[in-house]
C-alpha cells in the first residue's frame, strides 16, 4: 500500500495511519505487507497533534479502530505494534530527489536512446519535485 503526501505541509488525519495499517493487515494474507509513505518521513504530521513518531501516530488510535473493525482474524494490538518496523517504510521528497539524481548520473543502458530516455524521466521527476516544493 502506498500513501503519498503533499510536498508542502501534508498531514495525516488522526486515525488515518491506524486505519490504513489495519486495512493492509486484513488484506495481505500470506504476502509480506508493506505500507510505503511517499514524502512523509517520521516524525509525521498529524492534524491537531503536530509531529509524532510513527509508533505514536499509529498507537494512539490503533485500539479504538480495532474495536470498531471487530475482525477476529487480525493480530492483537500489541502484535500489530510490534510489527510496525517491518511493515512501514518511507522516503522523503528530498531523499527521493537525491536518489533519482544519483541513479540518473550513474545509469547506463548501453544504448544512447535508452540513456536519453532515462535522463528525460529523471529530469521530469526532479522538475516535478522542485515545482511542488
Amino acid at each position: 500500500m502506498v500513501e503519498a503526501k503533499r510536498i508542502r505541509y501534508g498531514s495525516f488525519q488522526p486515525e488515518q495511519l491506524a486505519r490504513e495499517y489495519i486495512t493492509l493487515m486484513s488484506k495481505t494474507g500470506p504476502a509480506a505487507p508493506v505500507l510505503f509513505l511517499l514524502g512523509a518521513a517520521p516524525p509525521v504530521r498529524v492534524k491537531g497533534l503536530g509531529q509524532l513518531e510513527l509508533a505514536e501516530a499509529v498507537g494512539r488510535f490503533l485500539g479504538p479502530v480495532l474495536e470498531r473493525v471487530a475482525d477476529v482474524s487480525l493480530p492483537s494490538e500489541s502484535e500489530l505494534m510490534a510489527r510496525l518496523p517491518e511493515v512501514f517504510c518511507w522516503i522523503s521528497w528530498p531523499e527521493l530527489d537525491g536518489c533519482v539524481r544519483e541513479a540518473a548520473a550513474t545509469y547506463s543502458a548501453g544504448h544512447p536512446s535508452g540513456d536519453a530516455s532515462v535522463q528525460r524521466i529523471a529530469a521530469f521527476v526532479q522538475n516535478a519535485i522542485a515545482w511542488h516544493a
